[in-house]
């Protein structure tokens, strides 16, 4: 199985992304987030006063329900329907109100996880430099397989965090793609989405 990033992903990493090479040349870069705990914003989670990203509005939550599925997202943050491959119960990301997101793929169907994380690790990869990876089993209340994947994109330090679950009905994988100094700003809008998704 081979679980594709987004259009805007791929957009990104072809083009360059002409703000964040201005965003590099501006400011000062954390270090990657390390550690054993992959939703940490302590220590190496980045430096909030450096980043421009905008607090997510976890106050006034935005709900998405499906049939397949349910989750709660920042009030600020927006779903990216403008992606050709977009699919409101397949394939769709959570862009935050500054550079980060979160995307998801569903399945009506049982799938391999250690296939599907390791595809999202060559994917990003693929993007990142100077990558490190480390696992974790736990996302929101859902057990399975996890990759934090840590390198530089654009030579910012960016972490992902890849996720998958799978019963033999419903299956899915997130994403996480933020850039470590943004990470303790952005933090409480992901853990919201983690907190309140379900699987119908």
């Amino acid at each position: 199985m081979k679980v594709q990033p987004t259009r805007w992903m791929r957009a990104l990493a072809a083009i360059g992304f002409a703000p964040t090479l201005l965003l590099v040349v501006g400011c000062c870069c954390g270090g990657g987030m390390g550690g054993s705990d992959p939703f940490a914003t302590g220590d190496g989670g980045g430096d909030a006063s450096t980043s421009s990203e905008p607090a997510p509005d976890t106050a006034h939550p935005q709900t998405i329900d499906r049939d397949g599925f349910t989750l709660q997202y920042p009030g600020n943050w927006s779903v990216d329907t403008d992606d050709v491959d977009y699919d409101p119960d397949a394939l769709f990301s959570l862009d935050s109100a500054g550079n980060c997101f979160v995307m998801f793929h569903l399945f009506d169907h049982e799938i391999d996880l250690a296939e599907a994380t390791q595809s999202q690790v060559d994917e990003f990869e693929a993007m990142l430099s100077s990558t490190t990876v480390t696992s974790f089993s736990s996302w929101g209340a859902f057990a399975g397989d996890g990759k934090q994947i840590a390198g530089k994109f654009l030579f910012l330090p960016t972490t992902v965090r890849a996720f998958a679950h799978t019963t033999t009905e419903r299956s899915f994988v997130a994403s996480e793609f933020c850039y470590d100094e943004d990470m303790p700003v952005v933090e409480p809008g992901f853990e919201q989405v983690r907190r309140s998704f379900q699987l119908k």
